[in-house]
């Protein structure tokens, strides 16, 4: 069985050869080290930070990204049974030890590493930002902040099941974290695995071209870090997910252009307002603080008749 390990980034001059064995479904194993802004000096030459969109572009690919050494020696031994391509993505810093020797991986798996019932929020990483997550975890719980860590050392199979469990957990609120470039990587990866469940996913991930300096200070500077992690956190967590209508708003003349005298209070559904009262066809769909009343046409498409800004609102408590 072929391995072939190399820098993540040196895939890119390999692509085409690599897009080719996932056509044929061959069984060859690719291992991609030096990831990320975490390598630190080497600079962004070097960095791979773009290698989990490559791999998981293409159909059939199995993606894996282990944080530690047992986790990596235990997906190793998958890869090499498992019957297809498989990218197992290395990072370069060393890491502390989470797992002892008997804890057992699988292709498609993750671990929920803190968890309590009383989670506001679910912040998903994997690699060295796991590690990060783990401090910012220590620093929320000293200020009161309750969270929960998935580790998602599996991202092609993605584990949908237990993040769906600890989104609905952690009042639908997930955070992802990642040392790679935003577009396609670990949290389009969640997004695409929750978001349609209604789940709001706010991603943390390297969003302009790094340059070289110390490992621990890209983290940071680039905002996957500790820090960021705790700044993102307590910010979902004083964000309400939606707009709540207290009395107040129920006869406002501008609710009332297509419903007329509120004679009821209104519902919220997911990301709808509505009253009973309202004719089927009109309805408020309630995103980022503003209203857009829409009517459904003839021909079953959708036209907006009125915009509704934050300040045309009185802002309640959250439903």
């Amino acid at each position: 069985i072929p391995f072939v390990a190399t820098f993540a980034a040196f895939f890119t001059r390999a692509y085409d050869f690599i897009r080719m064995a996932a056509i044929s479904g061959s069984n060859i194993k690719l291992v991609g080290t030096h990831v990320g802004v975490s390598i630190g000096e080497d600079g962004p030459s070097q960095m791979g930070l773009e290698d989990i969109a490559m791999m998981a572009a293409q159909p059939g690919v199995t993606v894996l990204y282990p944080s530690d050494a047992t986790c990596t020696y235990r997906l190793v031994e998958m890869a090499a049974t498992h019957k297809g391509m498989v990218y197992i993505r290395a990072g370069r810093p060393k890491s502390p030890v989470l797992y002892g020797p008997d804890e057992t991986f699988h292709i498609g798996g993750s671990k929920v590493i803190r968890q309590s019932a009383s989670d506001v929020l679910t912040i998903v990483a994997a690699g060295v930002t796991l590690f990060e997550a783990l401090k910012a975890y220590d620093t929320l719980k000293a200020a009161g902040v309750s969270v929960r860590i998935v580790d998602l050392y599996s991202i092609v199979p993605i584990d949908r099941t237990t993040l769906l469990d600890s989104a609905r957990a952690t009042q639908g609120r997930i955070l992802t974290v990642e040392d790679h470039y935003a577009h396609g990587g670990l949290g389009d990866a969640v997004l695409s695995a929750v978001g349609p469940e209604g789940i709001k996913v706010h991603k943390l991930a390297v969003r302009t071209i790094p340059h070289s300096g110390k490992p621990d200070e890209l983290v940071d500077h680039f905002g996957i870090g500790a820090r960021s992690i705790v700044e993102a956190a307590k910010q979902k967590q004083n964000k309400p997910s939606r707009i709540a209508f207290p009395h107040e708003l129920w006869g406002i003349p501008l609710l009332n252009i297509l419903s007329g005298p509120a004679a009821t209070p209104p519902e919220a559904k997911n990301d709808f307002i509505f009253r009973k009262s309202d004719p089927t066809e009109y309805f408020h769909i309630v995103k980022d603080v503003t209203v857009k009343c829409v009517t459904s046409a003839p021909e079953g498409k959708e036209y907006r008749l009125k915009m509704l800004m934050p300040e045309d609102f009185f802002h309640g408590g959250v439903r």
